[in-house]
């Protein structure tokens, strides 16, 4: 490739880890070329992804900003992402540092435990590179012969953030349902039904509370009472408020549902209700569960939101419609990882361009799971994947993360303080805050003949305490998945008798939640003479 179609010079450099070090060095560079360069050079990953999905967004078959955002996304643990861009590189282009990208690829397959999808991309970079001075020939060989079908496995360890996850307080559930959890600052809304004044019927109403105050009603009652009113999603401003009205008797279902929006008014109050248009609300169907999130890729607002109007997969799906500057919304489109079960409850993260929502397909755990997926610069969503951690036997929905605070909440109807069950039959949701984190997907092997490495003491140190944050003693196996609290400077401390030690920091801040991190360390055997000082 002739450096006139080339704009990135990529120079890789054999470390103590599988993949290299990259450093990118500008030829004849536009300033966004320019900034992608100096934010990867500077370890700033999520700025680099941000510029080459940029470019793009103008051309997406080039291949270098491909490359850039495939292994910026995998820098992130985006891995998802990071296939997507990776996977749109043409085979013929797939040469010299280009060829790493069947690297990638293969550690992808092999963090899902897909041992033949790996082997496959794995021998697709022997096959461009089958000179056994390779930088990577030997280990690349040793991958394949080693490839096994297991999933890592997760150890707890002696002392473990995990995931930490704490019903809200007694101000909030109760043992009615609490649902659509919403915070702006130090305020938080959700739903939940009240008993209706001079009535035995009970309805939903938008609540908002903060701390530990008792909560109040933040949307004005309709004059109809009995109409259920809930499902509140702001806008990042708070400037809006999009909501549902439903006509439904019971409190818990959402299938005569309609989508309404109030706009803030100088005095900080809503204006009065406007309803979206026919095509969104299709008479006749649903339109329940309404999010807003900033598409980066069309430069607009989008509306999501779950229906079970015609033209979909089956039940209630994920649609979503365009907003335009005059705040018309454009017809609604399916999405294409919808199934024949029901999805709803959609989130769009803003700032990862991920969409998270909850389902009831095979795939599960049981019940309504949650589940993400990412938008690509490619106008391509990503395949869904659980989020790990969080989903159980029971139903999980209405995921939303608070931006920039590491704090995400959810709804469920596990057992809980106000029906303690575990057979099934609890009915209430309460809200809980789950402490985001990420996945380290770690391999540990020989340095000397690349041979997997079991046995091996693994601590996380908390760069800003100086702490040892967990530790993970004599672990029996080479492969491991371990929790990662997002947020922190973290150092990993790799060690076993007979072996030099490794030293590995983490930038977790940077990593999304639910991200998975792949990583790989290399302990060098010691001497006898320097394994006995």
């Amino acid at each position: 490739m002739s450096p006139a179609t080339t704009t990135f010079r990529v120079i890789f450099f054999l470390m103590s880890t599988l993949f290299p070090v990259i450093n990118l060095d500008a030829q004849i560079l536009s300033i966004a070329e320019g900034e992608a360069i100096k934010a990867f050079e500077q370890g700033d990953f999520e700025h680099a992804l941000s510029i080459a999905e940029s470019l793009l967004a103008i051309n997406n078959e080039r291949v270098d900003a491909l490359f850039v955002a495939g292994e910026s996304a995998f820098r992130l643990g985006f891995i998802d992402l990071a296939e997507v861009y990776f996977s749109k590189i043409p085979e013929e282009s797939k040469t010299g540092f280009y060829s790493t990208a069947n690297l990638r690829l293969a550690r992808v397959k092999f963090a899902r435990g897909n041992c033949a999808d790996a082997q496959l991309f794995l021998k697709k970079y022997l096959l461009v590179n089958p000179n056994p001075n390779d930088i990577f020939f030997r280990q690349v060989k040793q991958e394949i012969a080693n490839c096994k079908t297991s999933e890592p496995e997760s150890f707890p360890a002696e002392s473990s953030p995990m995931v930490s996850i704490q019903p809200l307080g007694v101000n909030i559930n109760t043992p009615y349902s609490e649902v659509a959890p919403q915070r702006f600052a130090d305020k938080f809304y959700f739903t939940s039904a009240t008993r209706l004044e001079g009535s035995n019927q009970w309805a939903n109403r938008v609540f908002s509370v903060i701390r530990e105050e008792q909560p109040i009603i933040a949307i004005e009652t309709p004059k109809q009472a009995s109409l259920q009113v809930g499902n509140a999603a702001l806008t990042p401003q708070a400037d809006k408020v999009y909501y549902t009205i439903c006509k439904d008797n019971n409190p818990t279902t959402q299938e005569q549902c309609e989508i309404w929006y109030r706009n803030r008014t100088y005095e900080g109050n809503w204006s009065h209700p406007i309803r979206l248009p026919r095509h969104v609300n299709l008479p006749g169907y649903s339109a329940t569960h309404p999010n807003i999130g900033f598409d980066r890729l069309s430069n607009s607002w989008v509306l999501y939101f779950a229906s079970n109007r015609p033209g979909g997969k089956g039940k209630f799906d994920i649609w979503s419609a365009a907003i335009d500057r005059e705040g018309n919304f454009s017809e609604p489109v399916c999405l294409p990882f919808n199934t024949g079960d029901d999805e709803i409850t959609p989130f769009f993260y803003t700032p990862t361009q991920s969409l998270y929502f909850s389902s009831n397909r095979e795939q599960g755990a049981g019940g309504f799971d949650i589940y993400s997926v990412g938008k690509a610069a490619t106008n391509t969503w990503t395949a869904p994947r659980l989020v790990e951690g969080i989903n159980t036997q029971y139903d999980e929905i209405h995921f939303y993360l608070y931006q920039n605070k590491h704090i995400g909440y959810f709804a469920s109807n596990r057992p809980n303080a106000t029906c303690p069950k575990s057979d099934g039959t609890c009915s209430n949701f309460d809200l809980y805050e789950v402490q985001t984190f990420a996945i380290l997907d770690l391999s540990i092997f020989n340095a000397a003949d690349s041979t997997a490495l079991m046995g091996c003491t693994i601590e996380l140190l908390d760069l800003e305490t100086g702490k040892i944050d967990s530790t993970y003693v004599r672990v029996p196996v080479n492969q491991l998945k371990l929790f990662l609290n997002t947020g922190k400077a973290l150092r990993l401390i790799v060690s076993q008798p007979g072996y030099f030690p490794v030293y590995t920091d983490i930038e977790s801040k940077q990593l999304r939640f639910s991200a998975t991190l792949e990583k790989s360390v290399f302990l060098k055997p010691m001497h006898k003479s320097e394994a006995s000082e």
